[in-house]
């Protein structure tokens, strides 16, 4: 059975940091602070755990890759693991969308096509590159780590403005929302996880699903009809619909697409 080493996982998972820091960002330690990290960590348990890992290597190699490119602090790929669970069918009551949870004001605004043929939130190569051109703005504006985050999840405007009308300097000396003070202690918990996952991964590697090669063509014409261009091109259509999930229907205007076909 899967689980029948499940106190071990356990153990292995939920050893708990000796020093709590983001992206080189110390965590204040006081007593207040270490309490809700601690109440934060201790109520995520093994089996979302067990869930986020299956589709680890699919997304979380190519986000730490394309933050290492923009030298970006590679703590950040952690987010889409508390927006989304990497959940491919994710959507909030606010219609924030899959991995990365872009609004669809937010995506516009980072070059993301959003209309009624196309939905680029949902093409995670151009998501994940849109989410760092985000975190870069955030990390202009805001000189503490922790606001980036809270920022990401709260409206930069929203954080910007408390810090205004509070005086604070940091994160800590801000009264805000309880989601996303909540939040913030969600994403160093989750961090401390997959860095105890990833020291062991050789006793949990048959939880991960290796993440498998792609064939990605590039289309810059019009197709009217994906279904009837599919079997012309000898491709599965099932397939391209569902490893392209940005497609709404199954027209493709003229454009510089690229297409998952394989």
């Amino acid at each position: 059975m899967i689980f029948n080493n499940l106190n071990k996982i356990n153990h292995i998972i939920f050893s708990y940091p000796d020093n709590i820091e983001f992206a080189w960002d110390e965590m204040i330690k006081n007593k207040e602070t270490i309490e809700k990290f601690k109440i934060t960590y201790n109520n995520i348990n093994i089996y979302q755990i067990l869930n986020y890992i299956k589709s680890y290597n699919t997304y979380i190699p190519y986000i730490e890759e394309e933050l290492l490119k923009n030298n970006m602090p590679t703590d950040l790929k952690y987010i889409p693991i508390v927006e989304s669970s990497l959940n491919i069918k994710a959507l909030s009551p606010a219609k924030a969308a899959w991995i990365w949870q872009f609004m669809p004001e937010t995506a516009k605004e980072y070059w993301l096509i959003v209309d009624e043929y196309i939905d680029e939130r949902y093409n995670f190569y151009k998501s994940t590159k849109a989410s760092i051109k985000y975190f870069k703005k955030l990390y202009d504006r805001f000189w503490d780590r922790k606001l980036v985050i809270a920022s990401y999840n709260r409206w930069q405007t929203a954080i910007a403005k408390a810090l205004e009308d509070q005086n604070a300097n940091n994160f800590y000396e801000l009264k805000i929302n309880k989601e996303t003070t909540n939040y913030i202690y969600k994403v160093l918990a989750i961090k401390y996880i997959f860095q105890n996952i990833e020291e062991n991964k050789p006793f949990l590697k048959r939880f991960f699903l290796n993440k498998k090669p792609k064939e990605i063509i590039e289309i810059n014409w019009e197709i009217k009809d994906l279904k009837e261009w599919a079997k012309k091109n000898n491709y599965d259509y099932n397939f391209i619909k569902e490893n392209n999930p940005w497609i709404l229907s199954d027209y493709l205007y003229e454009w510089n697409w690229e297409l998952i076909v394989k």
